[in-house]
């Protein structure tokens, strides 16, 4: 018993009318005569006797009494004989294991144990001998049966208007709790209404409101409906694997199946059942009909006094007698005859015999499989009414699930742990990538410190089609009207921003041409190269710079457009044709970059050739500077 448990018994033991002012470790050192005492004054308190001292009675006595009080509460005792001798033995003996869980259904069914405490002073039955009743006992009984069956119907009138009575003053504090309710509801109406009152076109919003209450009830319905027809399709999509699995098992048996084996089998099996229709239960039934028969006779006979018996026992023992010297008499023929076919006989004897204990241990196997298969069919028809009519699986099928799972489990680990060796080489890579730009930073710096050219790449890029421009938007998030007015106010913010930038740009811009216009005129009067190499670095970022204004003017007139319209409702439309041109942009990057691993092939390809070509040169080169 647990612990919480047993704290429960304390406390109920500590309360009136016991009083017993007990904790957990004085009621645990409680000894065996003590918890006996105990459950006797519980027993005698919750059946309304008095308490009575077991010291002052004996121990037969106080056995009979707490016996007799839990079969008159009704407590459920052990079924099994020797489980039951036990839970006897162990409540006389005051046993804690056996007691304990005595004691604390009584203080949990308080009320319902009172309540057969009080039916029983009325409905017990008086058990009355045979032999001590006469017509007026019996008229007496049945008027005593008739009382009780009046006094149910009264007591459960009793209990049904007690109940009403209880369900009435129910719905009396509900009706009560509902008018309190209906007043602040209605408060809250009329101070929303105040509010409401003074907002522009509010009746439109209220019909907007119910419109959004209708349709989110819709929602519910539809998703409950869903809900509804996705598990009845995972059930039905379950039983037709099943359906299946079963059809493909009954397929491979009867590409399987032996036709002289089957019926071999089918021949035994009725070679058995006749044997035990004609052979065994034949005899019974003639054993049963001529027992029938003698019960019938004995029920007839006349009243059998003393000396009939003595007479009968006189003819079954003249009779005995008389079956010992027949015996006697075929023993001493068989001797004297030598009879060799008595062998044979005995073990056809005996055959028969290992014959009928065998058929009756097939006959009792199956009653039992019948009975098993029923009790199976049962349990199936529970579990699939408990757990909303699905099919149960059988342990064969889990056992196969179980290994079917853990099977995918494991591709799963396989394929997961591939993933993330796949996943730490992409670092590795990206870490080798990031360190070989640094390299290509540093050599580019003292490149251009040494005025040197320096080629950023050979690749060439790939040229997108006219008109092609990637969109900027994304698939809409939400229909609702405050988040699209602030999604609105940010774009318009970001657009502000954009056009701020956008005059920067525009000033830095225009003092880079003043110092180009500057660097020029100083070029033409001194003709220094320092002076054009820096024109050209100059027009370099300036081409850049007018790149990047063109872009933002770009970014900043398609946020317009994506502004207008939304504020115009047009966005779905040109949404969807995002999406197409979205999925173009997808098809023209993989060309790109199957463009880009041919490219690359080839440029690693070219320079190799051109390290030849230098080679070649520089010998030839040679070869002519000395010859």
């Amino acid at each position: 018993m647990s612990v919480e448990n047993i704290r429960k018994l304390v406390t109920f033991l500590n309360a009136p009318p016991f009083s017993k002012n007990l904790n957990l470790i004085t009621f645990d050192s409680l000894k065996n005569d003590k918890l006996l005492q105990l459950l006797s004054d519980v027993l005698q308190w919750i059946t309304n006797d008095s308490i009575i001292d077991i010291r002052s009675e004996s121990a037969e006595e106080t056995a009979i009494r707490i016996f007799n009080a839990l079969r008159l509460i009704r407590f459920r005792a052990p079924k099994d004989l020797d489980e039951l001798q036990d839970w006897r033995t162990g409540i006389i003996e005051g046993e804690k294991c056996y007691i304990y869980p005595i004691l604390y259904w009584v203080f949990t069914n308080q009320e319902k144990i009172r309540e057969r405490v009080y039916l029983s002073h009325y409905l017990t039955k008086v058990n009355i001998p045979p032999e001590f009743k006469d017509d007026e006992i019996i008229e007496l009984e049945n008027e005593v049966n008739q009382v009780m069956e009046q006094f149910k119907e009264t007591h459960k009138a009793v209990k049904d208007v007690k109940f009403d009575s209880l369900l009435i003053q129910d719905i009396k504090n509900d009706l009560n709790t509902m008018s309190q309710e209906k007043e602040q509801l209605n408060r809250r109406v009329e101070k929303v209404k105040k509010k409401v009152m003074n907002i522009k076109g509010y009746e439109k919003y209220l019909k907007l409101a119910k419109q959004l209450r209708i349709a989110k009830d819709e929602g519910t319905k539809y998703r409950a409906l869903k809900f509804e027809q996705e598990t009845f399709i995972s059930n039905y999509s379950g039983k037709k694997k099943r359906l299946e699995r079963d059809i493909n098992e009954i397929e491979n048996n009867i590409n399987n199946m032996n036709p002289s084996q089957l019926i071999k089998d089918l021949e035994e099996e009725i070679d058995s059942y006749t044997y035990i229709l004609t052979d065994k239960l034949q005899p019974e039934i003639e054993n049963k009909q001529r027992i029938i028969h003698d019960l019938t006779q004995i029920a007839n006979m006349k009243t059998i006094t003393k000396e009939d018996i003595l007479e009968m026992n006189k003819n079954i023992d003249n009779l005995n007698a008389d079956i010992m010297n027949l015996t006697l008499e075929r023993d001493n023929k068989d001797e004297a005859n030598d009879d060799k076919l008595s062998i044979y006989r005995h073990q056809a004897a005996n055959i028969a015999r290992k014959k009928s204990v065998m058929a009756e241990i097939l006959q009792r196997r199956r009653e039992d499989l019948t009975e098993v298969e029923n009790e199976l069919n049962e349990k199936k028809k529970r579990l699939k009414e408990k757990y909303g009519g699905g099919e149960v699986v059988s342990s064969v099928e889990m056992k196969k699930y179980i290994s079917k799972f853990r099977a995918k489990t494991f591709e799963y680990k396989k394929r997961k742990g591939t993933i993330d060796n796949m996943k730490r080489e992409i670092g590795i890579l990206n870490g080798t990538l990031n360190i070989l730009n640094r390299e290509w930073n540093i050599i580019k710096k003292d490149k251009e410190n040494k005025k040197e050219i320096v080629i950023e790449t050979i690749l060439k890029q790939p040229v997108k089609p006219k008109g092609y421009e990637r969109p900027k938007t994304g698939k809409v998030k939400t229909r609702n009207v405050d988040e699209l007015k602030k999604l609105i106010n940010d774009m318009e913010n970001e657009i502000e921003f954009k056009k701020n930038e956008g005059t920067t740009l525009n000033d830095q811009l225009l003092s880079i041409h003043e110092k180009i216009n500057r660097l020029k005129k100083l070029s033409q009067e001194k003709d220094n190269d320092n002076d054009i190499m820096e024109i050209n670095k100059m027009e370099g970022l300036l081409e850049r710079i007018t790149s990047q204004v063109s872009e933002e003017s770009r970014n900043v007139e398609r946020h317009q457009e994506y502004v207008n319209k939304i504020k115009d409702d047009l966005l779905v439309p040109s949404l969807e044709n995002e999406e197409k041109s979205l999925e173009e942009e997808k098809t023209l990057l993989i060309k790109e970059m199957d463009n880009l691993r041919r490219q690359e092939q080839s440029v690693d390809q070219i320079e190799m050739w051109k390290g030849i070509q230098e080679i070649f040169d520089s010998k030839l080169a040679y070869f002519e500077k000395f010859h």
